[in-house]
């Protein structure tokens, strides 16, 4: 796994990017939940799953929920942005107070 806040090209991650990538890839598009919050001990939980599903469109908290994808929460601020990629998988991933997710499309091999 390569944890990067900087793009090949030389520019920063940033939501921008992150969201950008989601419009143009949204037909491609996986998602996988490596941490998300539990109001029942108000805070973050470890998701143990770490296999990477299609993405489904949300419209439950569509203000809140900026990427309209379940699971896919940003916050209005100290969200962290970072390169990902894997053997199969190449996106970014995002982490805040409340989850970390990876939005990822396949590698064309």
């Amino acid at each position: 796994m390569n944890n990067l806040t900087i793009q090949e090209n030389g520019k920063k991650v940033t939501l921008n990017t992150v969201k950008a990538f989601a419009r143009r890839n949204f037909d491609k598009l996986y998602i996988r939940i490596g941490r998300e919050f539990d109001g029942m001990i108000d805070g973050s939980v470890f998701n143990d799953d770490l296999s990477f599903y299609p993405v489904n469109l949300s419209d439950k908290f569509k203000d809140d929920h900026l990427l309209g994808i379940e699971g896919a929460w940003i916050t209005s601020n100290r969200n962290w942005t970072g390169v990902y990629e894997d053997a199969f998988y190449k996106g970014f991933e995002v982490s805040n107070c409340c989850v970390r997710f990876f939005l990822v499309i396949k590698k064309s091999i």
